[in-house]
């Protein structure tokens, strides 16, 4: 294994692939020099804007050319990103820069909501970096986070929760767990340099974030999606011919049910690998997808604290099985009391891996209950490993107390999906009225 930092992903690809084609996007291709000549702009256009290291800069982007040139231009920068889902509200927008104490948002023009929350736009040559970028400032100036770029213990990531179960919590990660987050999973399938990545899970999302990660350290090639749409998705793998494809379920069971012309069940001919990770995958809609495709989907498990830990390549697909860890990361269960349990024992799902971040930012009562100090972590769910070392995950350890009976989510959620005109459904506990 050969560590190279993160933040110097782009420039490490260009100096090896140079013209390789890095990019595709709609009609536009981009090489690897090219996108690091891009990059290169990014960062010299958010240091002349006084970015410094441990600064942090939030990132509202859809998936694009500039999500990637402002994300990798502000590690060149030596700062941390921060990214946003560019279809925040104004509210949210605010709650979470001022949370975070955040001074810079490089945005999509269309992200309105930079200018609700008081920011102003930096008064610099940004159309190089993207075409469409705005560089803002905040109002106030605020105090860099003290860290080390450029070092594996450099904070490189502020990474947000989905907030499921309440306000999103924040995560920082190091630039040696972002480093691994990808390596695994090359390496857990053999992936090379000559692959063709759907990049069409949000890239903001660390689900999405793997299908950039992947295809920049194979030095392979990314085609990107602004959106998922299925006709879209089928013209795209027509034209460009996709090797792997990192699905989340609703896009599986939407490709597997939606209408499609004569010619698009060939749209993944060249599919090697086509995974899901982000929430529960149904046999059915697994098997509508093998129908109509000829490619198996294979179940990932992972979660914000612990990055993606396992993938299951048997072709006998099982809801809730997950597969085996990647090399170099553990996965037991545990009992109530902390204590690991045998093969077949169900409890908690405990994760030690090099890719887990160390706990949540400014939350040490939840960060002690989710993170161990022997390095285990512990995402809130319940499963147990089978005698081939396959993990199996039942359901969520944050179940509902209703009357003193306990209710499992995912058991509710799983009988209300199998209704007539239930496309998805997420059940979690309310205030009692």
């Amino acid at each position: 294994m050969t560590y190279r930092s993160p933040r110097d992903l782009v420039r490490g690809a260009a100096a090896v692939h140079g013209d390789r084609l890095a990019v595709i996007e709609a009609e536009e291709r981009l090489t690897y020099s090219a996108l690091a000549a891009r990059t290169a702009e990014a960062a010299s256009v958010l240091k002349r804007a006084g970015v410094a290291a441990g600064d942090q800069v939030a990132l509202a982007f859809p998936n694009s050319v500039a999500f990637l040139v402002w994300f990798f231009g502000i590690l060149e920068a030596g700062a941390i990103v921060v990214p946003l889902s560019p279809m925040l509200s104004a509210a949210a927008a605010k709650d979470i820069m001022e949370t975070a104490r955040i001074g810079f948002l490089a945005a999509d023009d269309s992200a309105a909501f930079a200018g609700e929350i008081g920011m102003t736009p930096v008064p610099a040559p940004v159309g190089g970096p993207g075409t469409g970028s705005v560089l803002w400032r905040g109002a106030e100036a605020v105090p860099a986070i003290e860290t080390r770029p450029w070092t594996q213990d450099g904070i490189m990531i502020r990474q947000f929760s989905s907030g499921s179960t309440g306000r999103p919590k924040h995560m920082f990660r190091t630039e040696w767990n972002y480093f691994h987050s990808y390596r695994h999973y090359c390496e857990m399938l053999g992936l090379g340099s000559d692959e063709r990545l759907l990049g069409v899970a949000p890239f903001y999302h660390s689900s999405g974030a793997g299908s950039f990660q992947v295809a920049l350290h194979l030095g392979a090639t990314l085609i990107v999606m602004p959106h998922f749409l299925p006709g879209a998705v089928l013209q795209t793998a027509l034209r460009h011919r996709p090797t792997v494809f990192r699905a989340t379920p609703p896009m599986i069971e939407a490709l597997g049910s939606c209408w499609i012309e004569r010619g698009d069940e060939k749209a993944f001919d060249m599919m090697r690998h086509c995974s899901c990770a982000a929430g529960r995958l149904s046999e059915a809609a697994v098997a509508n997808f093998y129908k109509r495709y000829g490619v198996r989907v294979r179940n990932r498990y992972g979660s914000n604290e612990t990055g993606t830990v396992s993938i299951d390549l048997d072709d006998d697909y099982q809801e809730g099985r997950v597969g085996r860890p990647y090399g170099g990361i553990e996965i037991e269960i545990f009992d109530d009391a902390g204590e690991p349990l045998t093969i077949g024992e169900r409890g908690k799902v405990g994760i030690r891996s090099a890719a887990a971040c160390k706990g949540y930012v400014d939350e040490p009562e939840l960060s002690a209950k989710v993170f161990r100090e022997d390095g285990f972590v512990f995402p809130g769910d319940l499963g147990y490993l089978d005698d081939s070392g396959r993990l199996f995950v039942l359901g969520r350890t944050d179940v509902i107390n209703i009357g003193g009976y306990k209710v499992d989510p995912l058991e509710v959620e799983n009988i209300i999906r199998e209704l007539d005109g239930v496309r998805d459904v997420i059940v979690f506990g309310g205030e009692k009225a």
